[in-house]
């Protein structure tokens, strides 16, 4: 399947696909020996990708985590007024990942964290009806049994979980 190279790129986790078109901007990025100078580039993800002469690091399966999100953090990956942010927060060792959805600096909770841009648009889309499904669940998991049953659906999507 063909992609564009930035979006091939931030699924590597180097950096975000806005990032990856910065790179590719600035002829920091060949496929197959040939400098990319356009980030309207397609990929099918068989072709020697390097960045500043590095081989790109193999795709992640999709992952998905839960996290409990403490007063006072921002869920950004850059905040302007520099306060702390959850990813700041995140153990070390963990690829780059994205949150799904966004809780406020006052809020506590879980949120969900992924290395997935798909997967957190299909958990976020309001017409795939995952949003509405995660915001009520999320209201009724009082128990290990409801918290059990929501995990098993979203396995069901075919996405591996892991801490």
């Amino acid at each position: 399947m063909s992609e564009r190279l930035a979006k091939f790129m931030a699924r590597s986790g180097v950096c975000s696909r806005r990032q990856a078109e910065v790179y590719i901007s600035q002829q920091r990025v060949t496929v197959n020996g040939e400098v990319v100078e356009s980030p309207a580039f397609n990929v099918n993800g068989d072709e020697k990708i390097l960045f500043d002469g590095e081989k790109l690091p193999q795709l992640d399966a999709t992952r998905l985590w839960l996290y409990h999100k403490p007063v006072g953090l921002v869920t950004t990956h850059k905040d302007e007024k520099d306060r702390p942010t959850v990813f700041d927060n995140l153990p070390a060792g963990l690829p780059r990942v994205i949150s799904v959805g966004r809780l406020d600096l006052n809020s506590e909770g879980l949120l969900l964290l992924t290395n997935s841009g798909d997967l957190s648009r299909k958990l976020e889309r309001p017409e795939n009806g995952w949003c509405g499904a995660i915001k009520s669940g999320f209201t009724e998991l009082s128990t290990r049994r409801s918290l059990t049953l929501w995990l098993k659906a979203v396995l069901s999507m075919g996405f591996l979980m892991r801490q």
